[in-house]
């Protein structure tokens, strides 16, 4: 009987008061809300880094300069010292999902 009760008054207390609910239901969708924010240039040319890594053996060497417009981002990439052939442009959209890498001359 004693475990009965001591087990109610656990599993009563796991559920937390009203207020307390709300607050965590106000964090959560906080927490949401800022998942689906658009990232950030930083976060467009670390992205940038790893596309070129999985493509090519010189993303340590290059010089990435990103770009905004309407759709998302444009990463140009290029080997450094340049040369011909050593440039990428990468387009990533605002939640940083690649759409395109393009071999330029």
């Amino acid at each position: 009987m004693i475990a009965l009760t001591i087990f109610v008054a656990v599993s009563g207390c796991s559920h937390g008061t009203p207020t307390e609910s709300k607050l965590s239901g106000v964090l959560m969708k906080k927490m949401d809300e800022q998942s689906s924010l658009p990232l950030g240039k930083s976060e467009i040319l670390d992205n940038a880094r790893v596309e070129v890594a999985k493509n090519d053996t010189w993303a340590d060497r290059a010089e990435y300069t990103a770009t905004k417009d309407e759709i998302g981002w444009v990463v140009e990439v290029w080997r450094t010292p340049k040369v011909f052939g050593g440039v990428r442009y990468i387009e990533i959209d605002n939640n940083g999902n690649v759409l395109k890498y393009g071999r330029g001359l």
